[in-house]
């Protein structure tokens, strides 16, 4: 991608950063097109999708394709279909259900054609999905963010939203086929493979989203993962997973949930050899509605050792009764007080906790967070990163990297950096015998006739090998005569 967008909130913003724009593209001796640019417009057309006004839509020019699209004959014209269509799945939802008849035709490549009702409405329920042109809303830096997902026996859905002015606003759609291997998964792992698929999809606005997120889901399907469980490696590489986010699961009973056909269903698995406890979802993770009008709920974030920590009196009033050394963060709190404020004895800045100049406090933290088994001993930048969501301090970074580097667990199983080998990079084939060659030497080797090293010459063409016997005194211009005599 060549394109450069300039967002702005207003004229004089988007002036400015325009001109500053242009400024580093002088520096760097940069030119552009006048025809080809757009200055001062409210919505522009990037990579198929029209964004502008906190809004993307549909390019006006597909969506007339699509709408015009004749009936296929052959399955070369289905995937043509699927795959112009296909470009556009994040607008539709449950679009690897609806095209699953056409797909059926893609898997049966070779047989003899046939064209049937239940392809037809798959055709023409695509195309009129994408003819209504729904708007999807932009994602904002605020506003907490909702998965709803849901799995069926053919594929896996999921609704990406965000609550923006009070209002919540749809913005993506995801739609995944499940393999043949997925397919024979029970249906608790098809509910969770629902939720992994969305949470790696939308990772880059979940991870370090700055409100925690809730994935609304039927869990019925997943009360399996709430008793100690044996986890087989699949599940075990989606519970380390899923510690990486800060969620909650909010159950959405089956008549109220018109977002996602949600499975009604459990099949109970046999778990006589389940003699391992291992909890996907705690008890507490999960928001349950005790009644359809009252909104109480039993509310525990999944970093459950943040909480830990913070429902510790003991930890708690140590902070409130630490010396507070750091003028900066007290001149802080006077200037910006929107940015650094105190509550209840507690300092916070820009929401985290602060954390006075004790080591006492601070290693009981970093020990927390590093040496757990939850925890289970994070790099320098992960540890950071999980740190960060609650504390803070000046040193943080220098303090972590210091922890980390001090742990003889991590020293121990610490893997020795290699350099990177030069990347390979393939020779063109020659044209004729004996045109381009490889040559190299073995050696030294237990003297024979007083040689004691091989020179070995490969024909690049043919791969014929020509074996010449020398000694590893050997010098260019005896090679030069060597290559004369034997070769050339």
């Amino acid at each position: 991608m060549d394109d450069f967008i300039i967002p702005a909130k207003d004229d004089e913003e988007l002036e400015a950063r325009t001109i500053r724009f242009l400024k580093i593209a002088e520096q760097h001796n940069l030119s552009f097109k006048r025809t080809k640019c757009e200055f001062n417009v409210s919505s522009t057309t990037v990579l198929g999708t029209v964004i502008g006004n906190g809004k993307a839509t549909m390019e006006e020019e597909k969506v007339k394709a699509i709408r015009d699209w004749a009936v296929p004959t052959m399955v070369k014209q289905v995937e043509s279909f699927l795959g112009f269509a296909n470009f556009y799945r994040r607008f539709i939802k449950n679009f690897s259900t609806i095209a699953q008849p056409l797909n059926e035709l893609k898997s049966k490549k070779g047989e003899k054609w046939y064209w049937k009702d239940e392809q037809q409405q798959a055709f023409e329920q695509i195309k009129q999905a994408i003819a209504s042109e729904p708007v999807l809303a932009l994602p904002k830096d605020k506003g907490q963010f909702r998965v709803e997902v849901d799995a069926s026996n053919y594929g896996t859905g999921a609704v990406l939203s965000q609550e923006q002015e009070n209002k919540w606003h749809s913005v993506a759609f995801m739609s995944k086929t499940l393999s043949e291997a997925e397919r024979n998964y029970e249906i608790y792992d098809k509910e969770l493979l629902a939720i992994i698929k969305a949470l790696k999809l939308w990772r880059h606005y979940l991870l370090d989203a700055k409100e925690q997120f809730e994935i609304w889901t039927d869990h019925e399907n997943l009360k399996y993962f709430r008793e100690p469980q044996k986890l087989n490696a699949r599940q075990a590489r989606w519970y380390l997973m899923l510690q990486e986010y800060d969620f909650l699961l909010r159950h959405i009973p089956g008549k109220t949930n018109t977002k996602a056909d949600i499975l009604s269903r459990l099949i109970k698995p046999d778990t006589s050899n389940d003699n391992r406890g291992v909890e996907m979802f705690k008890e507490k993770m999960f928001i349950r509605r005790l009644e359809e009008s009252t909104p109480i709920y039993d509310v525990t974030l999944l970093h459950n050792r943040r909480f830990e920590i913070l429902a510790d009196e003991t930890v708690l009033e140590k902070i409130r009764k630490c010396e507070r050394r750091e003028t900066r963060v007290l001149e802080e709190m006077k200037k910006q007080p929107e940015k650094v404020w105190e509550n209840k004895g507690i300092i916070y800045r820009q929401g985290r906790i602060y954390v006075p100049d004790n080591q006492e406090i601070r290693d009981f933290i970093l020990h927390d967070h590093h040496n757990s088994p939850d925890a289970r001993h994070p790099g320098t930048y992960r540890m950071l990163e999980s740190v960060k969501r609650t504390f803070w301090w000046p040193t943080i970074k220098t303090d972590i990297r210091r922890y980390v580097r001090g742990c003889n667990m991590c020293q121990k199983n610490k893997t020795i950096p290699r350099p990177d080998h030069i990347p390979l990079n393939p020779l063109p084939i020659p044209d004729k015998p004996w045109e381009e060659l490889s040559i190299d030497m073995i050696g030294p080797l237990p003297k024979s006739k007083e040689k004691d090293a091989i020179i070995v010459i490969v024909d690049r063409f043919s791969k014929m090998i020509h074996l010449v016997p020398t000694t590893t005194t050997l010098t260019s211009m005896d090679l030069a005569e060597i290559y004369k005599e034997e070769i050339w």
